[in-house]
């Protein structure tokens, strides 16, 4: 969040500029990424190691914290991240626009969507075996039982759900933002 702030002003600035600002920045960042990880030395608490086979060793690679805030996280998301939006600044169609309705309320997905998955969660833990006294541990899963939660199949399931359901309230809200310019709105 606080880089888009500080990038904010480059969006003032003509695309032929800001564009290749974007790419050369980007691409520093993950050939940064790349070369910090590959040293093994800083960015993260997990160093990676050479595993059995070629798979394993880049899933070592790349796996690394993202809380507590780690650089190497940071790098290798917001890296090819400007990268994307400098290549996909112009993109049209349909999908574009489903993508734009969310981008323009953040505030709202990012609360809504933050309250629908904990109570996704707190439903999924009681349909699972009466686990829901977990979500509410101030030490979040310390004593989680081995079968608690879904597979990796059905994480990206339940965030499709989630985003597909929220997409009517956010073109709501977005429709009311185009309408009104109530100076509070500009913060959703």
């Amino acid at each position: 969040m606080a880089i888009g702030y500080v990038l904010g002003p480059l969006f003032r600035l003509d695309a032929s500029e800001r564009k290749p600002f974007l790419i050369r920045l980007g691409a520093a960042l993950t050939v940064g990424f790349i070369l910090l990880r590959f040293l093994n030395v800083y960015g993260d608490p997990a160093m990676w190691s050479v595993q059995d086979n070629f798979l394993s060793t880049v899933l070592s690679f790349i796996n690394f914290e993202k809380y507590p805030p780690s650089l190497l996280y940071l790098m290798s998301t917001l890296g090819p991240a400007m990268i994307l939006l400098a290549l996909l600044e112009n993109a049209k169609g349909k999908f574009a626009g489903i993508i734009i309705n969310y981008g323009r309320v953040p505030f709202l997905f990012y609360i809504v969507h933050f309250l629908y998955i904990h109570a996704l969660a707190y439903i999924l833990a009681w349909m699972g075996g009466g686990y829901e006294e977990i979500m509410f541990d101030g030490f979040a899963f310390r004593n989680k039982p081995a079968d608690f939660g879904v597979n990796l199949v059905g994480v990206y399931f339940f965030w499709l759900v989630v985003v597909s359901t929220l997409y009517p309230l956010c073109r709501w809200f977005a429709g009311i933002k185009r309408k009104r310019r109530d100076w509070w709105l500009s913060y959703l």
